[in-house]
C-alpha cells in the first residue's frame, strides 16, 4: 500500500512507496523508481514505507500528526483512524 503526508506547516508532499522484492518483477513488471513516482504523482518526495517511522521522528519533532479519516470513494475502504508506527 501507498500512504501520503502533507506537512502543513511548508505544504511538502511525501509518498510513501512499498519496497517491492526483485521477484515481483517477474510477475507484475518493472519495479518503478522512487524518482518514477515522484514525476507521476507530482510530490516533493518518496520515500519507502519501511522508512516511515523514521520521517515521523525527523519531521514531526515539536509537531502534531494528524490523521485523515474517512471514505475512500474510489475502493470503499475507509481509511485507517489510528497511527500505528
Amino acid at each position: 500500500d501507498f500512504l501520503g503526508a502533507i506537512e502543513l506547516s511548508s505544504g511538502r508532499t511525501v509518498l510513501f512507496c512499498p519496497r517491492l522484492p526483485a521477484s515481483y518483477a517477474i510477475w507484475m513488471g518493472r519495479i518503478k523508481s522512487p524518482a518514477e513516482f515522484q514525476k507521476a504523482y507530482a510530490v516533493d518526495e518518496v520515500l519507502y514505507v519501511d522508512e516511515l517511522d523514521a520521517w515521523v521522528e525527523r519531521t514531526l519533532v515539536d509537531s502534531s500528526l494528524y490523521l485523515l479519516r474517512g471514505l475512500n470513494t474510489d475502493s470503499g475502504v475507509s481509511t485507517v483512524t489510528t497511527a500505528e508506527f
